[in-house]
C-alpha cells in the first residue's frame, strides 16, 4: 500500500499542530494577548503621533490657523486669570511648586 506524500505532509502537520495547541495554556494564551496589545498600543501611538505632527505642521504654515490657535490660547489664560484672580485672591501665593 502506497501513501503519497502529501497525505504524510498532511498527517505530520497535524500531529504538529494538535501538539503545539496542547502546550499552549491559558496562560501563555494571556502572555501573548499582552505582548501583542502593548505592541499595538506602540504602534498606533507611534501612528497618531507621526500623523497629528505632519497635520499640524501643515496647518501651522496658514496664517489664519496660527491666528485661531492664538484667539483660543488668548480667552483660555483670560478665562483663567479671571477665575484665580477674583475666586481665590491668594491662590498664586499658596500654589506649592
Amino acid at each position: 500500500m502506497k501513501v503519497s506524500n502529501k497525505i504524510i505532509k498532511q498527517i505530520i502537520f497535524e500531529e504538529v499542530r494538535r501538539t503545539l495547541h496542547e502546550e499552549l495554556t491559558n496562560s501563555d494564551k494571556d502572555k501573548i494577548r499582552q505582548i501583542a496589545k502593548k505592541e499595538a498600543e506602540e504602534q498606533l501611538k507611534d501612528f497618531i503621533k507621526d500623523e497629528l505632527k505632519k497635520e499640524f505642521q501643515k496647518n501651522l504654515k496658514n496664517k489664519d490657523s496660527k491666528d485661531q490657535i492664538a484667539e483660543v490660547a488668548k480667552k483660555i489664560l483670560k478665562k483663567f486669570y479671571h477665575e484665580i484672580a477674583f475666586t481665590y485672591p491668594q491662590f498664586i501665593d499658596r500654589m506649592k511648586l
